[in-house]
């Protein structure tokens, strides 16, 4: 009688499904969009984006579909073999970032689906069967016990514990990225606008502060990818901060920041949006970061790279850095200031002491 391992095997396979589906569902869930963009951000350099966004788009539906296929034995042959070629591409992808235990996660997904495809004959209770679509070969009884044996090993091996997560799921708990909301009020980001203007401004550096900005940042321990920095400034709340002038000399030069150089009636923020993250970790929580993304300011957008030291300490994230642009590249017309006393030179620094805290 073969009715126990037709049901044992119908357990695993629906199991599989069930792990199939949910995977999927769980990159729906998350954002079709942010999965599509940390996919990238993860094989940024290694393979090409035309590659990895349809792949990236496809992959959940694949997922849902091959797996309620698996769930109810519905071309269960075709379905595992898919499923396989699935498994093959992630693994793949797996090795080129030089992600080990995922690699070995994946592996397990592998031989599970091999167990299936190679006793696709006991597959009794599914509705191929209930069709008529049934193998008729008998796999012998010793290598049906050697394959349970070496899933076990496998499953109970040096993984024990971690849930085993194809390439892009982000199930595992421990390598899953930390999010974190902007907080402007313990932070410092301000555009520093060497000397060039006339009368008594001559020779004093600008110091305009952001007082209103939102933002989330995304890191993931130890990996760093995926990671992400969303950044919009209020154009109207960049305001003179340097003790080198007076008030007076303070309200003339925001409302020339206003009327002249900066226009927020016309671009009301000044938003970065990262696209690639990359760096390495320090110790104690502690990265040295490039942060590559457009900037939008006055109404134009170029590609800029941040270099940032970041700092997640519990539920706190702590970025610091500088970065230069040339003013001219955004049509920033400083110099036609009035009376030129926001007139500076085409070079901007910007430097930043960022806060957030994890949601």
């Amino acid at each position: 009688m073969t009715n126990h391992r037709e049901l044992a095997y119908s357990i695993l396979r629906a199991t599989f499904g069930v792990i199939f589906i949910f995977f999927g569902i769980g990159k729906f869930m998350g954002g079709l969009g942010n999965f599509v963009g940390g996919l990238n951000q993860h094989f940024s350099g290694k393979l090409p984006g035309a590659l990895v966004t349809p792949f990236a788009y496809v992959l959940p539906f694949a997922e849902v579909s091959l797996g309620l296929l698996i769930l109810l034995g519905l071309f269960t042959t075709l379905a595992l073999a898919l499923s396989g070629l699935l498994l093959l591409a992630l693994t793949f992808g797996t090795v080129m970032l030089g992600d080990a235990p995922t690699v070995a996660h994946n592996l397990q997904y592998a031989f599970v689906n091999f167990v299936l495809l190679w006793l696709a004959n006991l597959n009794r209770y599914s509705i191929d069967h209930a069709l008529g679509r049934r193998a008729t070969l008998h796999p012998p009884k010793k290598l049906v016990i050697a394959l349970c044996c070496a899933l076990s090993l496998g499953t109970l091996g040096p993984h024990r514990g971690v849930p085993a997560a194809p390439l892009g799921s982000e199930a595992s708990q421990a390598s899953a990225p930390l999010r974190f909301r902007l907080d402007s009020g313990q932070s410092k980001f301000i555009a520093h606008a060497l000397r060039g203007g006339l009368l008594w401004f001559k020779g004093h550096e600008h110091l305009v502060a952001a007082r209103d900005f939102t933002g989330e940042a995304e890191i993931t321990p130890d990996k760093i990818t995926p990671a992400s920095l969303q950044l919009t400034v209020r154009a109207d709340s960049m305001v003179e901060t340097s003790a080198a002038f007076t008030e007076p000399q303070k309200q003339i030069i925001n409302k020339e920041l206003r009327e002249i150089v900066l226009e927020p009636a016309k671009y009301p923020e000044i938003v970065f949006k990262s696209t690639a993250v990359t760096g390495k970790p320090r110790a104690n929580g502690q990265y040295d970061l490039k942060i590559a993304g457009d900037l939008t300011l006055h109404g134009v957008t170029r590609h800029i790279v941040i270099p940032a030291e970041l700092t997640v300490t519990g539920n706190n994230l702590r970025a610091v850095g500088e970065f230069s642009i040339d003013r001219g590249d955004f049509n920033v017309k400083a110099t036609s200031a009035f009376h030129g006393l926001v007139r500076v030179r085409e070079k901007v620094k910007f430097t930043f002491d960022i806060v957030g805290h994890r949601v």
